[in-house]
């Protein structure tokens, strides 16, 4: 009922990486719990519910997979400079970043109300992505942490 891996794709290869992380996700399906520590992101992403990150021993940080998802980073490039575009008043969208011609912004939630306000703006470029655990985990263990 209990599996526990501590960075168990660490020397596989990519096929075998694979074929392992699919097993875990099946176990997972059929109800068992899996403790999965490593320190590759993206499966950690691939096969858990839920993630902690210690820190010294100790934990600092629980999130639950399904909320991380729900925040995605925009990054926004103008025709023109930023200066000239005010940041969006929309509830769920928090500008993280601003300088000539280009913002960054978080946006939790629903991505429509951040469309809907780009809609008239005069946006060059437009890259939105999950902000992923990278960005978590740089929070507690990056180089000014």
């Amino acid at each position: 009922p209990l599996l526990i891996l501590d960075e168990p794709t660490n020397t596989l290869d990519p096929s075998m990486r694979d074929e392992l992380l699919d097993q875990l996700v099946e176990a997972k399906g059929k109800g068992q719990t899996v403790l999965f520590s490593s320190h590759v992101l993206p499966e950690v992403e691939r096969i858990c519910d839920r993630v902690g990150i210690l820190s010294r021993g100790r934990l600092v940080h629980v999130q639950e997979m399904h909320k991380l998802r729900q925040v995605r980073r925009a990054r926004i490039r103008f025709q023109q400079p930023s200066a000239s575009v005010e940041p969006p008043g929309v509830p769920g969208i928090t500008v993280e970043k601003r300088s000539d011609g280009e913002m960054a912004v978080l946006c939790q939630g629903d991505i429509r109300p951040l469309l809907q306000w780009l809609a008239d703006k005069p946006v060059a470029d437009l890259h939105m992505e999950p902000i992923g655990l990278g960005a978590i985990y740089q929070r507690y263990q990056g180089a000014g942490a």
